[in-house]
This record gives C-alpha cells, structure tokens and sequence, in this order.
C-alpha cells in the first residue's frame, strides 16, 4: 500500500549533541485537538452509456427535471438527493409530454400496516433509525409514529432487521417482508401506498438515480448496457461512499517552543520506508540538511492503527525498545533530542477480522451467517466457484478471528492468498488482484463446522 513518504516540518534546534532517548511517556498521546481533515475532492461526471442503461441498485425515486444538470444535481445532493443511499449515477433522457400525477399523500392519522405481496417495494430508506428494534410489532409501531414512513421491512438477522422507508416505488424485491402504510380499511397495498410515479427512463419520469451500476465482467460479455433510445448514463466520480477519518492531521508547528528565533529553526524530513500489506515492517529515518545542526528536540506522534487488537508491540530507536504503548486509535508520542540518521522502527502484528453482513439481502436459510473477512485494514474477496442459488460459497468454518487463523491455508510465494481448509476451490485474496473473469463475494456463507 505505500511505498516510501516523507513528513518535513520545522522543530526547534537544541543545545548539545543529543543523548539517550528520554523515558517512555506513561499513557498514549492523544490526536492534536481542533484540527480537521481536508475538503472533500472535486466531484466530476462522465458518460459510461449512450442510449443506453446498466443494470444496477436505485438510489431513490425517479425524478422529472428538465436538464440533465438538475439531474446530476439530484444525484450529488444539492437539491434534495437522499444521503442514506449514496448516488453514483444517473440516467436521464429529456421530458417529452404532460408532467405526471403527483404521488399518493402518506397516511398520517388511523393508518394500518398492509402486507406487500411477494416482497417488498424497493425505495429509500434509513436504515440507522430503528437500529435496536429487533421484532416486527415495535417495528410496525416505529413506522406508525413516523410521518415520513411509508414502508417497513422486517428480516429475522442479528442487526438491524426493521428499516423504515420514506419513499417506495412500483417495482418489487424480494428477500425480505414488507407491509405498507395505508388509510384504515385498506387492504391492497397497491392501491394505498405512497408509490412515487415512475422509476425508469420507459416512465414519465426521465431521471433516474443509482446508488451502483452493474458494469461487471458478465454484463459487458451479455452485450453491455440495454439499448434505451435517447437515455444517456452518467457516472459520478469523487464520492462513492461517505469517508469516516480516522484520525485527524497532526498540526505541523504545535511542538516549536514559543521561545524559539527564526534563526535557531530548521526543516527535518521524517521518512517513512515500508511494503505493508506485504511486510509488515515500517521503518522511519530523521534527517536533515544544514550541516551544523547536530540534534533537534521535538516531539513525534506516531500514529497507531485502530484496526489493531492490542497495543503496538515495542516500538525501537535506533535498534533499543522505547515504547509498547501504543494504544489502538491514538497516537504515541516521542518528545526527544533528535540526532542525524536517528531510526524509529515497529512491525505491525497481523489482525484477522470477521464482520457480519447486516444489509437487508439476506439469503433464504442462511440469515446472519454471511461474513466479509479482512486481514489488517485489507477487506478480501472470496473467489470461487458460487452456488446458483445462494451466490455464494456455504464454507464449513466458523465465523470468529480466532477460528480464521486455523482454516486459512497462506499461499505460498503469494501474500495475503489463502484457500480455505475443507473448502476445496475456494481462495481469498485482495479485490486489487483478481482477473476480471473472476467470480467473487466479499460475504460468504460461513456455517461453521
């Protein structure tokens, strides 16, 4: 993942040549206060269609603008886009005829839940909402109270099985339970939803929105996008999903000593020298350019991971053990007399991780048993031949850190490849290196055994 970077910041010249490092601090640094991360990139667009549409997962209900610039807008959030599904592409094609009926108003007083038939309406939804309701009256109710609610969709799953919508439209999904909210009496659930008119570029509406688009290997051999005379398809760059910050920068002059002349400050390079994920091993050298300066004093924060399980096993200085505090999501700080060629140096442990799959596509006889394996911050892909029916492999492992580190067979001469003990065909690997032909889940089915 890196190769080599450089951090060159200015630090305070000290008296003397240097010395022995200072004792290590007792507790973790904590990140710099009141510094947050950069802006976000420059979204920008691009065509991937003409007249044409991919398959793919809809962002929210279809809209009837009159540019593709409003379309486009829609997407990006400035007018309205729902952020509980990030958008990543449009199709639109310019209206022609009568604008369409505006939708059913929602139910607002002596309403009743109505059973959608075969599935559920696929929609916008938040799924964080009703996070800790985990069965199917309270989940009812919760929609009920709610002005904005439309639909609900229960799925028996260790997390999050109730996930209220705001907006639904025609087309049914399945793999879960759905009722709607209708008028009291009602019991077609068709007649009495809130459905938004059209969702597609065959309907009235002519701008559709999507949170994915399916450009895979498979569709391309099938002939690529579906020809739709006058619908173009556009991509956003820029934002695919929202970015959480680990860790705020550090501040680049807050260990200068106020006391300092511009005369005793000089520029020093810390450069970090590392193969991780394919070594572990990260070494960091200090030095500088003016010729007489022979120590500098100032303090380093030493980022440690938050993905470890454990502090930082010893970090050393110049070959001798300085530190093993570094705690998991903090930094460690090394406040010392830095002198020319000074060398910090750590390995990071390996970390195996299960994350259970909480979405709402579950698949039938196999709920809460999907898990997406990593290794470190390295999500990988489970490649093999998968099932026709649940579209993905049943592997007989159990599904905790502890147990991976036994059922994973490493590849030999290839890092981060495994096959799987009893699994025969099965390998994960890094997304980054599979071909293009390959057939891959990040969740397989992990029933243990």
């Amino acid at each position: 993942m890196f190769s080599e970077s450089t951090l060159t910041y200015n630090a305070t010249v000290a008296a003397g040549s240097g010395g022995s490092p200072a004792p290590a601090p007792a507790a973790p640094t904590p990140p710099p206060a009141g510094v947050v991360p950069g802006p976000a990139p420059p979204l920008s667009w691009s065509i991937v269609a003409k007249d044409g549409t991919f398959p793919g997962d809809k962002h929210s209900a279809s809209a009837r603008v009159d540019t593709l610039e409003e379309c486009k807008a829609l997407c990006e959030g400035s007018t309205g886009a729902d952020d509980n599904q990030m958008c990543m592409a449009v199709a639109f094609k310019p209206a022609v005829g009568p604008p369409p009926p505006p939708p059913r108003k929602v139910c607002t007083s002596n309403c009743v839940m109505v059973e959608v038939k075969g599935g559920y309406h696929a929609g916008a939804y938040n799924q964080t909402q009703t996070k800790d309701i985990t069965d199917l009256a309270s989940c009812k109710a919760a929609c009920m109270k709610d002005e904005a609610c439309v639909q609900l969709t229960f799925v028996t799953r260790p997390a999050d099985p109730c996930v209220l919508y705001q907006s639904i439209y025609a087309d049914i999904e399945t793999g879960a339970a759905g009722w709607v909210k209708c008028d009291a009496g009602s019991t077609d659930p068709d007649k009495c939803a809130a459905i938004s008119t059209g969702h597609g570029p065959a309907d009235t509406s002519n701008c559709v929105l999507y949170q994915a688009l399916d450009m895979s290997h498979q569709v391309m051999q099938k002939g690529g996008p579906a020809k739709a005379p006058g619908t173009d398809t556009h991509m956003l760059h820029g934002r695919r999903v929202k970015v959480q910050h680990d860790y705020p920068a550090a501040a680049p002059l807050e260990n200068i000593e106020p006391e300092a002349r511009a005369d005793k400050i000089t520029p020093v390079k810390f450069a970090m020298s590392t193969e991780f994920p394919f070594d572990n091993k990260v070494e960091i050298k200090v030095s500088w350019e003016e010729t007489g300066v022979t120590a500098v004093k100032a303090t380093l924060h030493l980022r440690i991971p938050s993905w470890l399980e454990a502090p930082l096993e010893t970090v050393t200085i110049n070959g001798a053990a300085w530190s093993s505090h570094g705690q998991p999501g903090s930094y460690l700080a090394i406040d010392r007399q830095w002198k020319q060629g000074d060398s910090i140096a750590f390995v990071l442990p390996t970390v195996y991780k299960v994350t259970p799959y909480t979405g709402i596509d579950q698949i039938a006889g196999f709920e809460g048993k999907r898990f997406a394996l990593s290794v470190g911050p390295i999500v990988l892909g489970c490649v093999g031949n998968l099932s026709a029916t649940t579209n993905a492999p049943v592997l007989p492992v159990a599904p905790t850190a502890a147990a991976a580190k036994e059922w994973l067979v490493p590849a030999e001469g290839k890092t981060l490849h495994f096959s799987v003990k009893g699994a025969e065909g099965i390998t994960f690997m890094p997304m980054w290196e599979m071909a293009s032909a390959d057939r891959f889940t990040t969740y397989p089915i992990m029933a243990g055994g």
